[in-house]
């Protein structure tokens, strides 16, 4: 049984993990430093339940995201290397949920997480109040030990002419640590626009 740590600080190609059945997880860890590696051998052992989140969006192959042909190609008169930017708003996430051809390439998508126990998220019909849309959400621990839980809110806009991406994040929310049958209920506040 191997568990692979990403040791990096930035997201590498993770495609080659499911050719090797001996690999059982994988956890990116950032560059933890020297007392994050306690953190992390305290999520292995299982002291410490996992609780983070991806703040990218993971594709089988570098090559799958569209910002890799602007890699190196581009060279000035000087010899510099330069990138040229043509994905315009449709950057990590936003891209693999708005090309639906794109979303076979996600190995682990934007807010991927695992945890040790399991939670039940249910949000409430949005409402009006000042001029705000306010959701409620509630984060209820169903599984067997405690832990935390990040919420997270996507919108889909409306067909409007102005160029958007498929969902975008407009907010998240972690918990506290919530024991067994422990609940924590809070509220996203968004504006109209």
């Amino acid at each position: 049984n191997v568990v692979v740590l990403f040791n990096i600080g930035n997201v590498m190609e993770m495609g080659w993990i499911d050719e090797y059945e001996s690999i059982k997880a994988a956890a990116i860890i950032w560059i933890p430093g020297e007392f994050g590696m306690t953190a992390v051998a305290q999520v292995l052992n299982g002291e410490v339940n996992p609780s983070g989140k991806l703040a990218d969006t993971v594709a089988y192959k570098v090559s799958d995201h569209p910002s890799g042909v602007c890699f190196g190609t581009n060279e000035y008169d000087g010899g510099e290397y330069y990138v040229e930017y043509l994905e315009g708003i449709y950057v990590g996430y936003r891209y693999f949920e708005t090309v639906s051809a794109a979303k076979d390439n996600v190995a682990y998508p934007f807010g991927y997480g695992l945890s040790y126990t399991k939670f039940e998220i249910t949000a409430e019909k949005p409402v009006m109040k000042n001029e705000k849309i306010i959701i409620g959400c509630s984060v209820k621990n169903i599984g067997k030990i405690a832990g935390k839980e990040v919420a997270q809110l996507y919108v889909k806009h409306p067909l409007s002419g102005v160029l958007r991406p498929a969902l975008e994040l407009k907010g998240f929310k972690k918990t506290k640590k919530l024991k067994v049958d422990e609940k924590q209920e809070f509220n996203f506040s968004l504006s109209e626009s």
